[in-house]
């Protein structure tokens, strides 16, 4: 839910309205789950060959909804899913997309904030001509308590039907990957160490783990540790994974800002 926190931002910072879009088969109660947070409409798209993920099929049927309601801006999540199909569906209208944004500014125009050289640098990138606008936003940007729930009941849903044959679907849905449940789960955790670049190589990473279990403390890391193979992935932490709320010590992270830090 929080993947709409900035598009409810940015439509009152414009004075517009945001409509919320969920796809698939079988969307009902997803739908009106959408339907109880601060959105203009929800956009419930269903059909057969939408029930299993593939890009041709969400490209397909999102440039016809697209076309058919002509949206200023098109906003995803920075997720795997949407990294696949989005910048697709973007090319297939003759637009760009910006992705992997961890804000936005109003200066008289909309301002985009990405990170650059694995968070390295930010950059400030806008559009040029005509809309719709293609943008995704890191899932660590924006808070999920933030949403804005839906004021005077729930909001209307608009089922769209879309046109969809076998011949456009070029790849078939295998198996769905499970992930190994991890071994820790940092949201939980009431105190964290995390190192960043500034641990300079992986043979410190032990003194962090000392650190860390004198503590009482879980080790974590920023993304470009674990980018590394230093520490696995379940131990990622900041914009680009998950964002602690907790007690948090940090040395040389870059994405600090986004944690509640000690030092």
């Amino acid at each position: 839910m929080k993947r709409w926190r900035p598009a409810q931002q940015i439509a009152a910072a414009l004075s517009g309205t945001v409509s919320a879009l969920v796809i698939g088969k079988g969307l009902d109660a997803f739908a009106a789950e959408v339907a109880g947070k601060k959105v203009a409409e929800v956009l419930q798209v269903e059909h057969d060959l939408l029930e299993s993920y593939t890009p041709d099929g969400y490209c397909a049927a999102l440039k016809q909804v697209i076309g058919s309601t002509k949206p200023d801006l098109v906003l995803f999540p920075h997720t795997y899913q949407a990294r696949d199909f989005a910048p697709k569906l973007a090319a297939s209208l003759g637009k760009g997309m910006v992705g992997d944004c961890i804000g936005y500014r109003n200066e008289g125009g909309l301002v985009f904030v990405r990170q650059m050289f694995q968070g390295k640098t930010a950059a400030d990138v806008t559009f040029l001509g005509e809309g719709p606008w293609f943008a995704s936003f890191q899932s660590g940007a924006f808070r999920a308590d933030q949403v804005a729930a839906a004021e005077g009941g729930a909001r209307p849903i608009q089922k769209i039907a879309v046109e969809l044959i076998p011949e456009q679907i070029r790849t078939k849905p295998m198996e769905l990957f499970k992930e190994a449940k991890s071994a820790v789960d940092l949201t939980q955790a009431p105190l964290i160490v995390a190192v960043g670049r500034g641990i300079k190589a992986p043979e410190n990473i032990p003194q962090a783990e000392a650190v860390a279990k004198a503590m009482g403390a879980e080790l974590a890391a920023s993304r470009p540790i674990c980018d590394e193979g230093w520490l696995p992935m379940e131990r990622q932490i900041g914009s680009s994974a998950r964002p602690s709320r907790r007690n948090f010590i940090s040395r040389s992270v870059s994405a600090a800002r986004f944690n509640t830090s000690l030092a």
